[in-house]
């Protein structure tokens, strides 16, 4: 099952409070349509048992494609399949999505809902950060300080598949291995393959931030991350950047980050939770994955029955955490609702107490006029 340093580097990649809050709807209007909030750096799309949102049909691969927000922006990067997938009607490698964008992944459509804070812009006369760019470029060096890629995308893939920004041509090297990206401007890594390991400082690096000192193994293969002068990378600090847009995207936005009211501590502790449990899912499906293809290898029949008795274990015991998964993630959505209404509440009640102290001001006005007279 899941490790705790794993999950703790997963609570370290927490999105900050004033990130974008997702709900996608995938299937939009059919029968079998369903909705997720995201409250999450990265969520992979695909037919694989572990993805977290999981599709089934020809022209959808294992990893698909995958949602990653930033802090500031939220983005659609398709993992070089050959279906593509499309962004409103247009196939997209990387892009910016919005509210209101339609996703197409196979024939499956997914409904995009965006709610975005509005940032403190940058100082005047900086231009806004490329949200399609990372904050700055990241060179992957092998042990003897030669270069294999430089990241200039705000999401690269590193792998042995033909058009990946980082290409290891090692058969221990998954096509699709990784995704490097950013989480509120600081590098951070997402494991793509349930075949081949990625390990940061060692550990298998399900969701992990990258920074100075780790060491990066990839399949068989060891990197070292370093800035576009050579130097090894420093973590950036949180930055504050401005959205994409310039502005808010559709929905009343504030013009200074929320404050924290009842159900963040709340919403924050069933995330830790959901991260755990979606580790501990992904990782007893890459342990049997890598114990069946090493029986299928053998040859062995005699191994291929525990194998299968095997899956049945892993099925009953994915079923369990998947209804584990699907009560918190119910809870979740309640939380949030109630959020929404307590800050609705909140509001309603800032209102009248603006319009007692306006009717106290008008009272006092009126006792003076009376003193005044009267004196």
């Amino acid at each position: 099952m899941g490790s705790a340093p794993r999950s703790r580097e997963a609570e370290a990649l927490l999105l900050p409070e004033d990130a974008p809050r997702i709900r996608i709807t995938a299937g939009a209007g059919t029968a079998s349509q369903k909705s997720w909030y995201l409250r999450r750096p990265v969520t992979l799309i695909g037919s694989r048992r572990d993805a977290f949102i999981l599709l089934h049909g020809r022209a959808i691969a294992p990893a698909h494609c995958v949602i990653v927000n930033t802090g500031s922006a939220v983005l659609l990067k398709d993992l070089y399949t050959d279906a593509g997938t499309m962004l409103n009607d247009k196939t997209v490698d990387l892009a910016v999505l919005r509210d209101g964008d339609l996703v197409r992944v196979g024939k499956t459509p997914i409904q995009v809902a965006i709610h975005t804070f509005r940032r403190v812009a940058p100082p005047s006369g900086a231009a806004a950060p490329d949200p399609l760019k990372q904050p700055q470029p990241l060179c992957f060096r092998l042990p003897d300080g030669s270069s294999v890629g430089t990241v200039d995308e705000a999401c690269a893939v590193v792998g042995r598949g033909e058009r990946v920004a980082v290409r290891l041509d090692d058969e221990s090297v998954s096509p699709v291995q990784a995704l490097v990206f950013a989480v509120d401007g600081k590098p951070a890594i997402f494991g793509l393959s349930a075949e081949s390991a990625t390990l940061v400082n060692g550990r298998p690096a399900g969701l992990a931030p990258l920074g100075p000192g780790h060491r990066l193994q990839v399949g068989r293969i060891e990197l070292a991350l370093a800035g576009s002068d050579g130097d090894l990378v420093e973590a950036a600090p949180a930055g504050r950047a401005q959205d994409p847009a310039g502005a808010d995207w559709g929905w009343g936005t504030p013009s200074s980050p929320p404050e924290r009211t009842w159900g963040d501590s709340d919403l924050d502790e069933i995330e830790r939770k959901l991260v755990l449990l979606r580790d501990d899912i992904a990782a007893s499906w890459r342990r049997f994955n890598a114990r069946q293809g090493e029986t299928e290898r053998r040859g062995d029949a005699a191994e291929r029955r525990p194998a299968r008795g095997e899956a049945e274990f892993f099925d009953r015991q994915d079923a369990a955490l998947r209804g584990r998964l699907h009560d918190l993630t119910g809870y979740q959505e309640e939380l949030a609702a109630r959020e929404a209404e307590l800050r609705a509440q909140r509001a309603a009640l800032e209102a009248d107490r603006a319009r007692l102290e306006q009717q106290a001001r008008e009272l006092d006005e009126r006792e003076k006029a009376l003193e005044l007279r009267e004196g």
